[in-house]
């Protein structure tokens, strides 16, 4: 089941002011490559707990003993956008990637959140709304999409 926070940037994604995207390419990225790539083929949500696929150690474990320096706040940061990035099994990449890049960077150009909404940035078009009539998206990717896109801004 998909778990989507409607009214504002994910909290997870930049809960002590430290950017997960940064923090997990400087500390991560030299030997698993990009986070979401690296989340949907390498773990997995059994009954909830997202686990390794060929372990089936809950990631929060694995991470207090994996080397890298991580803080508590990083392992919890870690597994809940791991999480969610595993949920939206790649729909961003899949559908939206071909013309718009990265969703970071989509959201770092274009959209900002403002009046408790994520919304294009000179138009202020609410995105929601505009991905209705974009893409072709199907509802519940709408609402993937848009998840994306307010914790990439909320990385910002």
């Amino acid at each position: 089941m998909l778990i989507l926070l409607a009214g504002a940037p994910s909290a997870a994604a930049q809960s002590d002011g430290v950017d997960y995207h940064r923090r997990f390419e400087s500390l991560c990225g030299p030997c698993h490559g990009h986070s979401g790539p690296f989340a949907r083929h390498s773990l997995e949500i059994v009954n909830g707990t997202l686990v390794g696929r060929t372990t089936g150690v809950p990631v929060q474990r694995f991470l207090r003993r994996h080397p890298g320096g991580l803080t508590q706040a990083d392992i919890a940061r870690f597994r809940d956008v791991m999480h969610r990035q595993v949920e939206a099994g790649g729909v961003f990449q899949d559908r939206c990637a071909i013309c718009h890049g990265r969703a970071v960077e989509l959201a770092a150009a274009n959209l900002v959140f403002a009046n408790g909404d994520l919304l294009i940035r000179y138009s202020r078009v609410p995105v929601r709304g505009y991905l209705a009539n974009h893409g072709r998206l199907e509802p519940r990717e709408i609402e993937i999409v848009h998840q994306a896109l307010l914790e990439a801004v909320a990385r910002r």
